[in-house]
């Protein structure tokens, strides 16, 4: 964008060919008209397209827990766009129109903390999901007051139920409460923990687990 004082005619405003005038503060203003894209559609955009839709779908169905799961890298971006950027690259396979999320690969969270261990999850009528794993509260940085976020990945309509603080590590089984209309949904299951430390303060890498997935599974 260039400023001036006086054009070859006085100062104007529209477009004339590729430059547009306009006035800014008093002062004539020409900036050039960008060039229009000669394919919007193509197979370059429409994959990119694609692939970061289904990103952003699956990432803000998580939302709430991707706040905390990804609030150590977000960096200069929120913890919603650091994980869009994580997945985008790590969880999303194929190419238009056949992209897919790798749901084995999904991260709703990252960092340092001793991670869920040999987790299970099975659907128990009515209505319910039950939880196992192991109780690792004697690994390095561990505590068996860290809590255990879950998250229920509704794979068709990418909904999700959250669940914030279900158990304590130490507990190594928990029931979740489902709604019964979700009773034949598809659902992947998510878990990650939180350190207690980190329950009233900002969190950083040691206080939160690389997320794990427990596989899919049909509610009852």
């Amino acid at each position: 964008m260039a400023t001036y004082t006086q054009g070859i005619h006085g100062k104007f405003t529209g477009r004339v060919g590729t430059i547009v005038g306009s006035s800014w503060k008093g002062k004539g203003v020409m900036r050039i008209r960008p060039s229009s894209v000669t394919n919007p559609k193509s197979f370059r955009q429409l994959n990119q397209r694609a692939r970061f839709g289904l990103t952003t779908r699956m990432v803000h169905a998580n939302s709430v827990l991707v706040r905390i799961g990804f609030q150590p890298y977000a960096g200069k971006v929120s913890p919603l766009n650091a994980a869009v950027s994580y997945n985008l690259q790590n969880a999303i396979t194929g190419e238009y129109p056949d992209v897919r999320v790798d749901f084995s690969r999904v991260m709703l969270s990252r960092g340092e903390l001793a991670k869920v261990r040999n987790l299970q999850a099975v659907a128990v009528a009515p209505a319910t999901l039950h939880l196992q794993w192991d109780d690792n509260s004697d690994e390095p940085g561990a505590r068996a007051g860290d809590r255990l976020m879950v998250s229920l990945l509704d794979a068709e309509e990418f909904q999700s139920g959250v669940h914030y603080a279900v158990a304590l590590r130490s507990a190594a089984e928990a029931s979740i409460t489902v709604p019964l209309s979700w009773a034949g949904k598809t659902v992947h299951v998510y878990a990650f923990f939180l350190s207690e430390l980190a329950l009233n303060s900002s969190v950083n890498r040691k206080q939160v687990s690389d997320t794990v997935w427990a596989g899919s599974l049909v509610l009852e």
